[in-house]
């Protein structure tokens, strides 16, 4: 069981080459609420929920290809939230957005973890690849593509025909 917190796609990216390089797949996550009113909120920017995850060593050597990576990740987040959103209680939410951007990571890696090898990259050079400027890994892509699942998924009500037309960034 791992229980991670930060806001970063780039911290989750490193965390996922760690966990992938160490041969363990992330096989269920869960957000859970870390800041009440019982311990008083902050004020500010930050995140209020921690995930959880359970991995379990891979042992498959099953590889996986990026192209067929995005549509499992959309799947996936999309089933994290809507398992989330089943837990509101008529109309008054559980979760916050940066509850479901923690969910949308932790999807990500569900993804990315289960399998050995990337587009055939070896899981140790990845991991201690320099990058250069603002070079993203793999992982870091997919996991702000989760981020973009996320928005496009939760729609506020009311705004279902204009959503579309708005961006994330």
């Amino acid at each position: 069981m791992v229980m991670f917190t930060h806001q970063d796609p780039a911290v989750w990216a490193g965390l996922g080459m760690i966990l992938w390089a160490a041969g363990l797949k992330a096989t269920a996550a869960w957000t859970i609420s870390t800041e009440t009113e019982a311990v008083g909120i902050k004020k500010g920017n930050y995140v209020t929920g921690t995930v959880c995850m359970v991995l379990r060593k891979r042992v498959s050597p099953q590889p996986g290809f990026m192209d067929e990576v995005y549509p499992l990740v959309e799947d996936e987040v999309r089933r994290q939230i809507a398992s989330m959103q089943a837990l509101d209680d008529d109309g008054e939410p559980n979760f916050n957005d940066a509850d479901y951007q923690l969910a949308a990571y932790a999807a990500a890696l569900k993804v990315l973890t289960q399998y050995a090898t990337l587009d055939g990259r070896d899981v140790e050079r990845e991991v201690v690849a320099a990058r250069e400027g603002l070079q993203k890994s793999d992982f870091q892509v997919v996991i702000e593509r989760a981020i973009v699942i996320a928005c496009d998924t939760l729609i506020p009500s009311g705004l279902e025909r204009s959503w579309r037309d708005l961006a994330l960034v």
